[in-house]
């Protein structure tokens, strides 16, 4: 129901008396506001003219030093002084145009000196004024001086050659020119400030008018408002006096009506005022009988008539309701009470009592009765069961949906107590609970039974649903009944039932998932820090699924996951939890289990997959699996920590075989390195997703190349801690190769680095190396990924080296050779990085379509020392020029090794002593800066 909130007469007075006053002011201070406005802004742009005259001056100074001295000082000075009329300039530009850009405008005024907090004001009134005659004025000196201003940066920078050059006739000419413009920009500046001023003196005439129509506006609309309260006062004094006496003239009518019927001369009296408020305002004092009958209905006149004739004794009263016409076509009801009088004989001679105007009654009983019937034909309609009890809880009533429900009739349970007629029990526990019509009788208030309630009916059927109770209270608060809603809920638990079991275990096996699995791993957890009770996770890996899903197809694969899983069950104790959590992996949380046991039953699961053949038609595979082992006791961190170590204990038994128990000891090192690696995962995303991979460059130079020739590079990578730390790539590469993720760390290094490139490279790079990881060159994907980075950054292919190590190469050589052949055709060079480190023979060189031969820096670093190491690069060396493949040494670190190469005739070389690694950019920064100075 909505609430409305009249204004009180008092505040509607006041604003009737007060808005004109209220408008008028606030028009003065509207008016008071945007003058200060005005003259603020004026008196800033007088302040501005200083700064730019000041500007100007000083900038001609400045440049008279330059011309003498040729002090680069002075000419930086002379920039920073003539910043201010070319802000200016820069604002005015812009607030000429349609749509002023207000950075721009604050920029620029900012740049001339002013304070930013009146750069808003300087902003209206150039805009709201710019066409009013003095700041017309203005702007226009303002745009002939800003011309002369250009003139005098232009002479600036003509003076800046023979200033350089030492040619002082020159200098000298050209300062003249600047005391020529300096000398016609000084009576721009007196026109500017003269025309501002007399701007600044209208506004204040204009405030001075408008100050003096307002005070008019207001004493004339004072003048009106006072003798409107005059009039009003006297409207308002004749209106009271007239309510005084019709107040007086309702208190001393009745709201009732008298009535006096004389049977002897036929006639009735009724009260004029009553008959007036039934419609009848004419109605005389006095009529006759049937004049006032003809006001009633027939039937209402039959019954009037019929209680009359029964009045026959003197103690007989009379109590009648009947209906009278109004003159509005409609009805009244009256109620008319009173006494007969009779004569001597027994006569009826007169009648005579009080009437009331019973209307609103009857509607309210008809309205009831309404009610009343809608409460009870809903009741009969609605599905929900309903009984209602009184003040002692005894049934006085069933709904028919409370009969089938309960499956007795409104007769058998009437009068019975509820608790016999609806017992209630807990679902779970079966315990009878509360009756809600019992605790809401002693409460006084609503009450529910909780979720799990079950009714018990008479015939010994069990029914789920939802029970509430609450009082029937009359108008002083005391009890009077009760009623009781049921709900049948059974559907809606067995559904709730299935959408639990569905999101707690997995659809495939009926096992429980990972996320049910990890809330009680969470909870053993804690009982283990909280009660140092023992308990043991094992993570499961089937070793042939792989196998069995790529050969058979999928729904094979989801047979053998229910038919591991059901054998698994079948080994377990009752109150271990076993869960499928992911592909072919499980975890059991075996609690209250010592360590010696948790290896125990280990074992028999692992001997009992061994023991199980999977057939899928035709085809028999031998399956196996791995286990992982971790004892939880109160030292276990998080539940994260815990699964990530069940998870490496499981990958090192893979690791060293398949098939077996591997159980996580925090001091063996070959887990707590898969543990590490694990750990490398997270921080690595996290640094590619927060942009805190960094580009690093080591410079490759020809082994006989004088300096200056322009760079060929090999692109490393860095990732940077949060703390600033700088970590190098063999620290978190090998977790990334492990793990999966070198794909998205070569996108973003090509990516990079052709983005580098573009915005760099230009008459700098000669040659750039990206190293590529084997997961890359097996990407069929890769090849395009190239192309629209290319075609995104406008890459030329010939400057782009690709490098694959030895490794990559020959344990993917078909996929290897095919990304370098369609590289290479669109113009991509290739190396091969690290060549005799690995598996690879010359042979495999055959093979491979290269440019570049990376000679393994194991070999290099020794080579003077080691005759077999200087055997080995000189082979390498003469095997890649006769197959006309250029050779790179890696790893030099000095010039004694350097001079043995150049002996051997390598091409290039790499290493701490050609140069360290540095950012890309600074790198390429000082490549620019150098090739600068050389042309």
């Amino acid at each position: 129901m909505a609430v409305k909130f009249a204004a009180s007469p008092v505040t509607k007075g006041t604003m009737a008396i007060s808005w004109p006053f209220l408008g008028v002011v606030g028009l003065l201070l509207v008016l008071n506001i945007a003058s200060m406005d005005v003259l603020s802004a004026a008196r800033a742009f007088v302040g501005a003219e200083s700064l730019w005259s000041k500007g100007q001056k000083q900038a001609l100074q400045s440049l008279e030093r330059y011309a003498r001295s040729g002090a680069e000082e002075d000419y930086l000075l002379y920039e920073r002084a003539v910043a201010v009329p070319l802000g200016h300039r820069d604002a005015r530009l812009a607030l000429e145009s349609p749509k002023p850009d207000p950075l721009v405008v604050t920029s620029g005024l900012v740049r001339g000196g002013n304070d930013p907090r009146d750069v808003p004001g300087m902003a209206r009134l150039f805009r709201n004024f710019r066409h009013y005659g003095p700041v017309e004025r203005a702007i226009g000196i303002w745009t002939d001086a800003d011309v002369l201003v250009q003139d005098f940066v232009g002479l600036a920078q003509q003076l800046r050659e023979p200033v350089q050059s030492g040619d002082r006739g020159r200098a000298l000419a050209l300062l003249e020119k600047l005391y020529a413009i300096d000398a016609q920009l000084t009576p721009y500046e007196e026109q500017f400030s003269f025309a501002l001023g007399e701007a600044s003196r209208q506004a204040k005439g204009l405030l001075l008018l408008a100050t003096l129509l307002t005070a008019a506006i207001l004493t004339t609309a004072g003048m009106i408002q006072t003798r409107r309260l005059v009039l009003s006062k006297h409207s308002m004094a004749a209106s009271l006096e007239f309510s005084e006496q019709r107040l007086k003239l309702a208190i001393a009518a009745s709201d009732h009506g008298i009535w006096d019927l004389d049977r002897i001369n036929d006639v009735i009296h009724v009260s004029p005022h009553f008959m007036a408020a039934l419609g009848h305002k004419d109605w005389p004092a006095e009529t006759s009988v049937s004049n006032f009958l003809a006001l009633l209905p027939q039937e209402d006149r039959e019954l009037l008539a019929q209680t009359m004739r029964a009045l026959r004794s003197t103690d007989y009263s009379l109590d009648v309701e009947f209906r009278v016409l109004s003159s509005s076509h409609g009805h009244r009801w009256v109620r008319a009470n009173g006494s007969a009088v009779h004569n001597a004989e027994g006569q009826l001679t007169r009648l005579a009592g009080a009437l009331s105007d019973i209307t609103e009654r009857k509607a309210s009983q008809d309205q009831l009765f309404e009610q009343k019937e809608r409460a009870q034909v809903t009741l009969q309609s609605i599905g929900d069961a309903v009984v209602t009890t009184d003040a002692n809880g005894f049934v006085d009533y069933l709904n028919p949906a409370a009969e089938t429900l309960l499956g007795l009739s409104t007769g058998a349970a009437c009068s019975s107590a509820i608790a016999e007629v609806c017992r209630f029990i807990d679902e779970n526990s079966r315990l009878a609970l509360p009756h809600p019509i019992e605790t809401a009788l002693r409460e006084g208030k609503s009450a529910r039974l909780g979720a799990g309630a079950v009714l018990v009916r008479q015939d010994g059927g069990e029914v789920a649903l939802d029970a509430s109770a609450a009082p029937i209270c009359g108008r002083n608060g005391a009890v009077l009944g009760m009623v009781l809603v049921l709900r049948d809920v059974s559907r809606e638990r067995a559904i709730a039932a299935k959408l639990s079991y569905q999101a707690t275990h997995d659809s495939v096996t009926g096992l429980i998932n990972r996320r049910e699995f990890e809330r009680r791993l969470s909870l053993a957890l804690e009982s283990a820090r909280d009660a140092q009770q023992e308990h043991v996770l094992l993570y499961l890996d089937l070793d042939q699924f792989k196998i069995v899903n790529d050969t058979c197809g999928h729904a094979a694969g989801d047979d053998l996951l229910r038919q591991v899983a059901s054998l698994l069950k079948t080994r377990l104790r009752a109150g271990d939890a076993l869960a499928r959590l992911g592909g072919d992996e499980f975890g059991l949380l075996l609690e209250h289990c010592p360590l010696e046991h948790a290896l125990r039953i280990a074992e028999q699961l692992r001997q009992a997959v061994v023991e199980c053949r999977f057939v899928s038609g035709d085809r028999s595979f031998p399956i196996g699996v791995s286990i992982g082992l971790v004892n939880l006791d109160a030292d276990d961190a998080d539940l994260e920590s815990v699964l990530s170590a069940a998870d490496s204990a499981c990958y090192v038994a893979k690791e060293n075989g398949r098939n077996r128990v591997q159980v996580y000891h925090p001091s063996d090192r070959e887990l707590a390195l898969r543990h590490g690696m694990m750990q490398w995962v997270t921080r690595i995303q996290e640094a590619i997703d927060e942009g805190r991979l960094r580009l690093f460059a080591q410079r490759i130079a020809p082994a006989r190349a004088a300096d200056g020739d322009r760079l060929h590079l090999e692109v490393l990578l860095r990732m940077v801690e949060r703390d600033g730390r700088l970590v190098p790539p063999m620290a978190f590469l090998p977790a990334a190769e492990r793990f999966n993720l070198m794909s998205a760390i070569d996108h973003w290094v090509v990516r990079s680095t052709f983005e580098t490139l573009a915005r760099h490279a230009a008459g700098t790079v000669a040659l750039c190396a990206i190293n590529l990881s084997g997961i890359s060159v097996c990407d069929d994907r890769f090849l395009e990924f190239i192309k629209t980075e290319q075609a995104r950054y406008g890459i030329t292919p010939a400057m782009i080296c690709f490098e694959i190590t030895e490794t990559a190469a020959i344990s993917n050589l078909a996929k290897a050779s095919k990304l370098i052949d369609e590289l290479r055709g669109l113009g991509y060079s290739f190396a091969l990085d690290d060549f005799g480190s690995g598996m690879a023979s010359f042979g495999y060189l055959k093979q491979l379509p290269i440019d570049y031969l990376k000679i393994d820096g194991s070999f290099v670093k020794d080579m003077l020392e080691d005759p077999i190491d200087c055997a080995m690069v000189e082979a390498i060396n003469k095997i890649g020029h006769v197959m006309g493949i250029k050779t790179i040494a890696e790893f030099v670190e000095n010039d004694a090794i350097l001079e043995r190469l150049c002996d051997m005739d390598v091409d290039f070389v790499q290493g701490y002593g050609v140069g360290k690694p540095e950012p890309l950019e600074m790198v390429m920064e000082t490549a620019r800066s150098s090739l600068l100075m050389a042309s």
